[in-house]
């Protein structure tokens, strides 16, 4: 499901060992992922940037009547929906232009918010909102499309995916009992499955079964890492003990850019381009958005935990989640105990590590859990303000240098403490 794929919103198929058959379609302007955008655009954040704003904005709001967006989607007895055209102004070409909002919109819910205007909770309630017609909408497709495949697992992509709040619903109210997304859900990740279409359905390549890998991006040697550190004037040195000194400086309140083996594919930074700190210190989560990120106050930050203790703090509606993709109750007695990543409403973006996937994430895990009893991390991407997730040793250097971060791990090599 994304906004617009050529002239497709949403394709639904079913597939069998290396082969994929075509079961229905949706057409453009008929789009979950276009009304997200567009009420993104509405609350004056960016068009395909600022979507995972407006989902966590929607933790904040509330059920209001009169901002009841559910009128937009009207969903149909053939497992479908459609659009309320009259409250947009898609155009054949949606790219063209930024404005998709409709005079009878805004007539219905009031002006837009300015871009440098203050949020309220008009703005909240209307995020809420389109949050609640978009689970609600995916919830409908859902149903119909296991009623057609008769299949207990889901495979699903576009940039609609990357919403851990439906995500979780898709699990939660059992529409499928297995459920995949894969890391570049948006459309970073076009480019894997062409190359996986070219090889199973063009050349006949037999599908391998294997664990997924998130970790396919460029890799730097240790010799890569301290030639760009030397370059420098930054004090660093190279530690016996990695695991065990970052550990005890995060326990400490600091915080650590972490750099480690190959980059992450697609948007989240999954603990190889990290920006890690102490879960349990109730002053993070708006230092890190006020000093560090430079970002909206209403953020949530995520925890990574080791998969096998999830359960033990998360309400999880499934063993794992490797690609931070589902957003869940953060379980009660945690709350108070995990405050940098525990949401307004009391939720959290899990990712779950294991010591196959990630051995050293892993460890660090255990080391940290062995200082402050919990087997758990802060977690976020590396990077500062509008900038992409940093990739090489010296796009780390630099994102270090700029923002307020404590101290920085480049493989082996750890700075040392500054004040």
């Amino acid at each position: 499901s994304d906004s617009l794929g050529e002239f497709d919103s949403i394709l639904f198929a079913f597939g069998n060992g290396t082969r994929i058959q075509e079961i229905d379609r949706i057409l453009y302007p008929h789009s979950i992922g276009a009304v997200y955008s567009a009420i993104t655009e509405f609350l004056g954040f960016e068009m395909y940037s600022g979507e995972g704003k407006v989902m966590g904005l929607s933790a904040y709001g509330k059920i209001d009547s009169k901002l009841d967006l559910s009128p937009l989607i009207q969903l149909n007895e053939s497992g479908k929906f459609v659009i309320d055209t009259k409250f947009f102004v898609f155009q054949i070409l949606p790219w063209s232009h930024n404005n998709w909002i409709s005079k009878h919109f805004l007539k219905t819910f009031g002006p837009k918010r300015g871009k440098n205007e203050p949020i309220d909770g008009r703005h909240a309630d209307i995020a809420r909102s389109l949050q609640d017609i978009t689970d609600n909408t995916l919830m409908h497709l859902c149903t119909d499309l296991s009623h057609k495949t008769c299949s207990p697992n889901l495979c699903y992509a576009g940039g609609v995916a990357l919403n851990g709040y439906g995500n979780s619903r898709i699990l939660t109210e059992k529409k499928f009992s297995r459920l995949f997304v894969q890391p570049a859900a948006n459309d970073g990740g076009t480019s894997l499955g062409a190359a996986l279409y070219h090889s199973h359905h063009t050349l006949g390549i037999p599908r391998t079964i294997c664990e997924g890998d998130s970790f396919l991006g460029p890799h730097f040697t240790v010799e890569n890492c301290e030639k760009a550190l030397r370059a420098t004037r930054i004090p660093f040195h190279r530690s016996e003990n990695l695991v065990r000194e970052a550990a005890k400086r995060i326990f400490d309140g600091r915080i650590i850019g972490w750099f480690q083996g190959r980059m992450e594919l697609g948007p989240r930074a999954l603990g190889h381009r990290s920006i890690l700190a102490n879960p349990c210190d109730p002053r993070m989560k708006d230092h890190l958005n006020l000093c560090v990120k430079h970002r909206e106050s209403f953020r949530p930050f995520a925890p990574v935990v080791t998969e096998d203790k999830a359960e033990k703090f998360f309400d999880l509606p499934a063993a794992r989640s490797p690609y931070m993709l589902l957003i869940v109750p953060v379980r009660r007695e945690w709350r108070d105990r995990l405050p940098a990543i525990t949401h307004i409403d009391g939720t959290a973006r899990v990712q779950t590590v294991n010591p196959e996937g990630d051995p050293k994430m892993f460890e660090l895990l255990l080391e940290f859990e062995r200082l402050s009893g919990v087997q758990i991390l802060l977690n976020t991407s590396f990077n500062g303000p509008s900038e992409p997730i940093v990739c090489t040793p010296e796009d780390a250097i630099r994102t270090f240098q700029n923002h307020r971060i404590d101290d920085l791990v480049l493989e082996d090599f750890l700075t040392d403490v500054r004040f």
